[in-house]
């Protein structure tokens, strides 16, 4: 999801450029969302094994990058999937986030966007 592309906002995010997951700041390990088609039941519970063994597999290659072959974090932040949590504080004024709303809580928004702007508004304003 990017959302970063609201230009009008301000951002911080966490960036796994900087951020190195093999030390204890991070409990030595990666953190991952599972996206919101994970728990509906339209794909079978073997489509759901294969994406966590996936995710286990990066998370052991990463750290094994990182800690064993001595690369940085932002060299080998290139085999991390989209799943990889990150951070990120958004700033903006009330219009800013009236427009963004529109935006990403429409039908046509990317799923896990929606799911997570809906939340948001949720928060925000007591209503979605």
């Amino acid at each position: 999801m990017e959302f970063v592309r609201h230009r009008v906002f301000s951002f911080a995010q966490e960036s796994s450029r900087y951020c190195n997951y093999s030390k204890d700041k991070f409990g030595n390990e990666l953190a991952f969302i599972k996206p919101t088609w994970y728990t509906n039941e339209v794909h079978p519970i073997e489509a759901k094994t294969a994406f966590e063994e996936m995710l286990q597999v990066c998370e052991t290659f990463y750290l094994d990058l990182v800690k064993d072959y001595n690369m940085q974090a932002q060299e080998a932040r290139a085999i991390l999937p989209n799943a990889t949590k990150t951070e990120l504080v958004m700033t903006g004024f009330d219009s800013d986030w009236e427009g963004f709303f529109e935006l990403r809580c429409a039908g046509s928004a990317h799923p896990d966007a929606r799911k997570l702007a809906n939340e948001l508004k949720l928060q925000m304003y007591g209503e979605c």
